[in-house]
């Protein structure tokens, strides 16, 4: 039910019957024990976000207090075309633009091997990862937290023909 009405209005000297007087009080009870919809509440009602169960299979995700909440994913991708040798900090230089967390690396050449590792500043994010031209990926990952501001690079510490170095760090915030 939408608008509650009332179903019967008495008029001066007009004899009040159970039968009308109990619709009245009827179409109250109905409505309010199962039958709120959107067109009873006021919009400046201010329900807290608590007192609402969200349908979470269409498209919302709340958890009661904080409506904010999402997951958003970033990836940092490398590309590094050509014979590679080993050296440190190749290819891009990433600063972290937020806190985030590394989930997973996936890596690949597309000829011979290389080993690889990625670091934020001094500290090692993974190493010894071993691409070839088989796709490989990891989510053991040594040190999974990048702070905003952290420089994000890849270095390359063994390589055997290693040409078309891919990868791809992919992480949470």
């Amino acid at each position: 039910m939408a608008i509650i009405s009332k179903g019967k209005t008495w008029s001066d000297n007009e004899n009040v019957t159970y039968t009308d007087l109990n619709g009245n009080f009827d179409t109250i009870y109905n409505d309010y024990n199962g039958g709120i919809t959107n067109a009873n509440i006021n919009a400046s009602a201010a329900i807290v976000e608590s007192k609402i169960a969200f349908n979470t299979s269409t498209g919302h995700d709340h958890d009661g207090t904080d409506s904010k909440k999402i997951t958003i994913n970033r990836g940092f991708t490398w590309f590094l075309g050509g014979s590679q040798a080993v050296a440190n900090g190749v290819g891009a230089r990433y600063i972290a633009p937020q806190d985030m967390t590394v989930v997973k690396i996936w890596y690949q050449t597309v000829s011979g091997t290389a080993t690889l590792r990625v670091k934020k500043g001094a500290t090692t994010i993974k190493d010894s990862m071993s691409a070839s031209s088989t796709q490989g990926s990891t989510t053991a990952i040594t040190s999974a937290s990048i702070s905003a501001g952290d420089v994000i690079t890849l270095d390359i510490t063994a390589s055997s023909s290693g040409t078309g170095i891919i990868v791809c760090m992919e992480c949470e915030q």
